[in-house]
Parts: structure tokens; C-alpha cells; sequence
């Protein structure tokens, strides 16, 4: 294996490592890569983020790129930082590729990018940039097999240079069950089943939807509890959201709770996890969720079948749609021993297939052939 470090390195690109899965996904790709004996950079085009602060100093440097075409031809920034690191292979991720691929040709590193879901709609410029980057890069990851056939079909990325790896999560210990309460009462005042999301607000996550399917099932005349909404996180979709809870009257039972670091008691407190989302590849909050053992409502996208496996179909629903939302909502609001058996079969299917460390392993062995075949 020619590799120019006893310790290979990798260096990452990312827009940035604010909040998101994507961004949780690379932090725990450069801690868990340690230990497997990697050294890691992230690269941010634009800014740090909160997640940074989750690594050492040196592991993240912000490298914004010279604007305009010439900064999408030549990342002159990007490729020297490549070269300053001294990478042995280059990682680009969603929102990333072709910047990376030009910076990794620049430098002489291997290219290896990972997809982690397309936006919705898909833009042609997107499409087209992407399917150059797939071209010249040793291997495409996509983190689910949906996922890795539109690559194939619609961005034209050769079958040959394809790769699935299943995202995966840690495996961590539940929190105190006091901090649990604590965060189940900053959210309610009383006994309302609390409904609840994890992840950047922005269209793609269909937030809206979700708001409008809680609101439809607090106005029928139903003998079921009342539901609470809160959505953790903060984005670009924030000012319509809230735009649409003044006008739908909702600010007495949606809460737009912001970004909050430890997410564990408040995940824990919900009754019910849902995954509004348009598009997906394979979602991190998702999996947290079910490793909570949360009972889960997700829209028929993406990756989001495959996740849920079999045993837990019945809980897809469709996306752009309230109603049928509202009515998977309200089995769930009604039924508390339907949320614990759902819970326990959503814990059981993320532990036996979608482990952190069977990620890491797959990276790992990535990592290792494109770098010893360069």
C-alpha cells in the first residue's frame, strides 16, 4: 500500500459544519476515523458552524473560495490547502463535488465524494456539475440504494465508481430521566402528546406539511390527546414557518425550539418522531430517533423505506400530504401501547443495521484501497 503517511490523511469539504445530518455525519466520520488510525481536516468553503467546536483546533480550517467561475475552475484556496495538509485522499460532500474534484486533480489526491440526498426540486446546474465531479472521481458514495440509482440514472455517474454506505449513528447511553423532564416541560404545560422533528428548516424538510397535518388533527372532533409540535433546529425556511403558524393560528401548540446541542432529553421526551421530508437520502435524525426508541411517522422517500425496514412500512406515509399524515398521527396520539411496540421494533431495526461502527468500517476500507490504488 503506497501511502505517503504512517497515519493516512483525509481531508473533508464541506459548505460548512453548522447543523444538519450531513454535517453530523462528518464530525463522526473524523472522530471515529482516529481511532482506525486517520487523521482528519475539515474544510468549510464558508464558515465553522457549532459542530466544530466537537473537534480539536487544528482539525477544521475555513477556506472560502475565490468567487465567480474562475473560483469553480480553479479552487486554487482549496487545492493549497489540500497540499499544505498534505492529504492523501480528499473527501467532498453534498453541495461540494465539483469544487473537490478540481481541487483534488490540482493537488494530485485521490477524489472520493459522498452524496448524502438530492435537493427537491433537483436543479439542471446541480445535475450537471455533479455528473462532471462523478465522472473524474475515484468512487461516488451514496448513502442509500435509492439514492445510488438516481445517481446512476439521472446524474450519469458511472455504475463502476458507485458505492453504497448506510449511514449509521453511536450507540449512546439514554439521558438522565430528570433532564428528560426538564425538556418535556419547556416545550409543554400539560399533558398533550409532544409530536416532534429534528433538522435544518428548509423546504426540502416539508416542514409545513407537517405543521398543517398537526393542525388538522387539533381541529376534528377526535377522542384521542391532543398533539404539541416542536421542531429542533434553525435555517433558511425559519421566517416562512413562522410566517404560517401566525396565519394558521398554531402558536399555542407548534414551537419552533431552535438549535439545541444535546439533543437526547428532548428527543427523548417525544411521543412520536415524524420525518415530513421530500427528499432524503439516509437521515440522521431519523436514526437517532429510532435509537431512542421514539415511535416514528416518515414520508415514502429516498432512503426512508429502507431504513424503516418491513416490520415498520406501515408507518410511511406520503409526502405533500396532511391528511394522511394527520391520520398516521392520530393512530399513534391514541394509542400509547401502539407508540411503545412502535419504539421498541424502531430501536431493534437501527441497532441490528445501521451501527456507527459498521459505517466507519466501510470508510476505512474506502479509504484505504483508493489511496493504496493511487
Amino acid at each position: 500500500m503506497n501511502m505517503r503517511h504512517a497515519r493516512p490523511r483525509v481531508a473533508h469539504v464541506v459548505l460548512d459544519l453548522h447543523e444538519g445530518g450531513l454535517e453530523r455525519l462528518v464530525v463522526d466520520l473524523v472522530i471515529g476515523m482516529r481511532e482506525k488510525g486517520f487523521d482528519s481536516r475539515v474544510l468549510c468553503l464558508s464558515r465553522r458552524g457549532q459542530l466544530a467546536d466537537e473537534l480539536s483546533a487544528d482539525e477544521v480550517e475555513v477556506v472560502p473560495p475565490r468567487r465567480g467561475i474562475a473560483g469553480m475552475l480553479l479552487p486554487r484556496t482549496l487545492s493549497e490547502a489540500l497540499g499544505q495538509f498534505g492529504a492523501d485522499i480528499v473527501h467532498g460532500h453534498s453541495g461540494t463535488f465539483f469544487k473537490t474534484m478540481r481541487a483534488g486533480r490540482m493537488a494530485r489526491v485521490p477524489v472520493v465524494l459522498t452524496d448524502h440526498g438530492r435537493p427537491y426540486p433537483d436543479p439542471v446546474s446541480a445535475r450537471f456539475l455533479d455528473s462532471l465531479a462523478g465522472k473524474f472521481a475515484r468512487r461516488t458514495i451514496a448513502v442509500s440504494l435509492p439514492l445510488s440509482e438516481y445517481l446512476a440514472r439521472t446524474i450519469r455517474i458511472p455504475r463502476s465508481r458507485l458505492a453504497v454506505i448506510q449511514n449509521g449513528v453511536r450507540f449512546l447511553l439514554p439521558p438522565l430521566s430528570r433532564d428528560v423532564e426538564i425538556a418535556r416541560a419547556r416545550v409543554l404545560s400539560d399533558n398533550a402528546v409532544l409530536i416532534g422533528s429534528v433538522g435544518r428548516l428548509d423546504r426540502v424538510k416539508a416542514y409545513d406539511v407537517l405543521i398543517r397535518a398537526v393542525t388538522e388533527l387539533r381541529g376534528r372532533s377526535l377522542d384521542v390527546p391532543l398533539p404539541h409540535l416542536v421542531l429542533v433546529g434553525d435555517g433558511p425556511d425559519r421566517a416562512r414557518l413562522e410566517h404560517l403558524i401566525a396565519e394558521l393560528g398554531a402558536s399555542a401548540y407548534v414551537t419552533l425550539a431552535g438549535w439545541i446541542s444535546d439533543i437526547r432529553p428532548i428527543l427523548s421526551a417525544m411521543d412520536v418522531f415524524v420525518l415530513s421530508s421530500d427528499s432524503e437520502g439516509t437521515s440522521i435524525s431519523l436514526l437517532e430517533a429510532m435509537q431512542a426508541g421514539r415511535a416514528i411517522v416518515a414520508t415514502n422517500v429516498g432512503g426512508t423505506p429502507d431504513v424503516l425496514g418491513p416490520e415498520l412500512k406501515s408507518q410511511l406515509v406520503s409526502p405533500q400530504n396532511p391528511i394522511d399524515m394527520s391520520h398516521a398521527l392520530e393512530r399513534l396520539c391514541g394509542s400509547p401501547e401502539l407508540r411503545e411496540r412502535v419504539g421498541m421494533m424502531a430501536r431493534r431495526r437501527v441497532v441490528s443495521a445501521y451501527s456507527q461502527s459498521g459505517m466507519l468500517a466501510h470508510y476505512d476500507a474506502t479509504y484505504r484501497e483508493l489511496i493504496g490504488d493511487f
